[in-house]
Formats: structure tokens, C-alpha cells, sequence
């Protein structure tokens, strides 16, 4: 990975979205247990 800050800015900004997302959905996932 290259030592941008930019570049490094961007990356740990998709990676929380993406874990974001993971979360959610696996949230969603639950309550549909649960209804």
C-alpha cells in the first residue's frame, strides 16, 4: 500500500464503510430472526 495519506485516508475510510455495511446487514439479518 502506498504511504499517502491520502491514499491511506481513503482506504481506512471504504474499509469502515464496508464493515459498516457488514453490520447492518447482519443486523437486519437478526431482527428478521426475531420478528
Amino acid at each position: 500500500l502506498v504511504d499517502d495519506p491520502s491514499v491511506t485516508c481513503i482506504y481506512k475510510y471504504s474499509l469502515s464503510l464496508s464493515l459498516h455495511n457488514l453490520a447492518e446487514s447482519w443486523q437486519s439479518e437478526v431482527a428478521l430472526l426475531y420478528i
